[in-house]
């Protein structure tokens, strides 16, 4: 993994009564993800490099401490991706409508930050202890984790408590090309 710092837009956008941060991917980063919602799941496909830029934004969104923050990736194929930390609060479904709507975003941001996923970095070289931690707090497999996926009109939505996020992270981040980069069902 070569970046330490992932730079993305930042936007204060109105939704559904409440002012939230939203994070999103520069437009030359973005990753090239495909989004397919069917009946009974969803699935998430990209190379190797969207799935890392993905595994960095669930890491860095484990580690906000900011109420009303979502991370977002519009520049896929399908559905637009949002990211939610869970611990943060829930997103209300209104607010998810609304951002579909906005999406793609058509206005400039606010200007850029800087996400620190400096400690994704040596997870991703320790997996193994990594995943031990994970199991003793109880975490399984991403494939047991679709109870933190689920679609909002036309946004699929990984909501998640941070210590999934960080999962995810390090699962989407690991540099194994015999591994699905991802696949996700939710709840029909």
């Amino acid at each position: 993994m070569e970046q330490q710092r992932l730079k993305v837009h930042r936007r204060k956008t109105h939704l559904d009564g409440a002012v939230y941060t939203v994070l999103s991917p520069r437009a030359d980063e973005g990753p090239v993800l495909s989004v397919d919602i069917v009946e009974d799941g969803a699935t998430i496909t990209g190379d190797t490099a969207a799935s890392g830029l993905l595994g960095q934004l669930c890491w860095a969104m484990a580690y906000q401490h900011t109420p009303y923050t979502i991370a977002v990736v519009d520049g896929v194929a399908g559905a637009p991706v949002v990211v939610v930390n869970l611990d943060l609060g829930e997103v209300s479904e209104g607010s998810l409508t609304a951002l579909g709507a906005l999406l793609p975003w058509t206005t400039t941001s606010d200007g850029t930050v800087n996400l620190n996923t400096r400690s994704l970095e040596s997870a991703v070289a320790n997996e193994p202890a990594f995943y031990a931690d994970q199991k003793k707090a109880g975490i399984g497999d991403i494939k047991h984790q679709s109870r933190f996926v689920r679609q909002v009109g036309d946004v699929l939505v990984l909501g998640a408590p941070a210590i999934v996020l960080k999962s995810w992270g390090v699962q989407l981040s690991t540099p194994d090309d015999a591994r699905p980069k991802w696949f996700l069902t939710s709840p029909a």
